[in-house]
């Protein structure tokens, strides 16, 4: 079943566009754009992430759409965007997923001179966790 606001948007001629970036979540949300509104209607967008782009999501999502890619690309790189706003919170898990990145971060860190330590955000999750786990214990929300 359609939601009538999506009904209504494409009685009155409205251009979706589905920004898909090759993971699950973007292929569900196509799946069902796609399902409720006409081909014609729809434009799928894929922000090219530059340097740390998983390699072959560009192909992956190509052959998971019925539609044409189209592939933007900011001006600045992902440390461009480090440098000027700092520490992003899963840079942890780059270690261990992709070293390359995790080295180029630590690079960045020696050069700005900052302390950017990357298991404060799993000791925060941890904390998270927690708080979360003793909040749904007393049946309350989170």
């Amino acid at each position: 079943m359609t939601p009538p606001e999506i009904q209504d948007l494409v009685r009155r001629g409205a251009i979706f566009y589905v920004s898909h970036s090759g993971g699950k979540d973007s292929q569900a949300m196509y799946a069902r754009i796609h399902r409720r509104v006409p081909h014609e209607r729809i434009v799928v967008v894929h922000a090219d992430l530059g340097r740390i782009e998983w390699e072959g999501v560009q192909d992956h999502i190509r052959a998971t759409i019925a539609h044409e890619l189209n592939v933007v690309r900011a001006n600045k790189t992902f440390f461009d965007m480090v440098r000027h706003f700092g520490c992003p919170g899963d840079i942890a898990n780059g270690r261990r997923e992709r070293p390359e990145l995790y080295e180029e971060y630590r690079r960045l860190e020696r050069e700005t001179g900052w302390t950017l330590f990357p298991g404060q955000s799993l000791a925060e999750r941890a904390a998270e966790g927690k708080a979360l786990d003793r909040t749904q214990r007393r049946g309350g929300a989170a």
